[in-house]
């Protein structure tokens, strides 16, 4: 999560848009304490959250989940 280890190459800037590359198994989830720099990021960067939850982890994030889907869905709507 630290910006000094990102890897330039899995972005591009094409026509003033932002290109991305994530990876299906970085859960939104996966870094615990780091849960919020990944929703920001996701935000900044449209992308879309991945999530992979169980029954236990949704307990755990739902007042998450909902919130920032919520967010994320109204910025990724405006921007389409």
């Amino acid at each position: 999560m630290n910006p000094q280890y990102d890897i330039p190459l899995f972005k591009l800037v094409c026509n003033d848009s932002v290109i991305i590359s994530t990876h299906w198994n970085w859960s939104t989830f996966k870094i615990h304490g780091k849960t919020q720099d990944r929703m920001i990021l996701e935000v900044l960067y449209n992308v879309s959250p991945i999530y992979h939850l169980d029954d236990e982890q949704w307990n755990e994030y739902k007042e998450d989940f909902t919130a920032h889907n919520k967010i994320w869905l109204t910025l990724a709507s405006s921007s389409a």
